[in-house]
């Protein structure tokens, strides 16, 4: 070994999470009104950085990958008190930008006098957007039974895909005594953005995609 031979390793994990919200509420005897404006980021990052010196000779390896997610979301959300019932409705406008992953190196080896950098994945942000509207109504049917009916539609843009979906709830709930009920619900939901979990190097990356097919 040469008395300048060494090596160094640096591994570093970030994760940011950041938001801000706006809420608008009034009120009009029994009609509730809430409006709600909402802005977030979130990202990971993880570099790892190796530089290694032997026989006199350099070997530099760096390795950066970034995952991100921003979102800007308008939600408006009446509800309407009518004493045997509660009825909820409202829309919901969301837009996104993905940058799934993306991954760039660099390598510098002295001793082959080999240097490149190399950008792998997402180069581009993917861009979606998400519309729904909903209606929703909680019943007091007798003392011992009531029931919640609603619907929703919602309408999902990603590049040139397209979902339109119908999502309909039911739940219905009968007290036989004061602390013992019975309940049946059924309910269709639909996700269209997903998340994806890597584990390197024994940390846990979070990788948001969009559905387009």
């Amino acid at each position: 070994t040469k008395p300048n031979d060494g090596f160094f390793n640096k591994d570093r994990m970030q994760i940011r999470n950041r938001g801000i919200s706006l809420t608008h509420v009034q009120n009009f005897g029994s009609l509730f009104w809430r409006n709600t404006f909402s802005i977030s980021k979130y990202d990971n990052s993880f570099h790892t950085l190796s530089d290694e010196t032997l026989n006199n000779y350099r070997q530099l390896e760096e390795v950066k990958t970034e995952s991100s997610i921003k979102d800007a979301t308008l939600q408006s959300r009446v509800e309407i008190n009518r004493g045997v019932s509660l009825v909820k409705a409202g829309v919901e406008l969301s837009r996104y930008v993905f940058r799934p992953i993306m991954t760039s190196s660099h390598r510098d080896h002295e001793s082959t006098d080999v240097s490149c950098d190399t950008i792998q994945g997402y180069t581009e942000a993917i861009k979606s957007t998400e519309a729904s509207i909903y209606a929703n109504d909680e019943l007091e049917l007798t003392d011992m039974l009531s029931a919640d009916v609603g619907v929703r539609f919602s309408l999902y843009s990603c590049d040139n895909t397209r979902y339109y979906r119908v999502e309909p709830r039911f739940s219905m709930r009968y007290l036989i005594c004061d602390n013992l009920s019975a309940k049946v619900n059924y309910s269709t939901m639909n996700q269209f953005n997903h998340v994806l979990v890597n584990v390197v190097q024994g940390f846990e990356k979070e990788i948001w995609l969009a559905a387009t097919e």
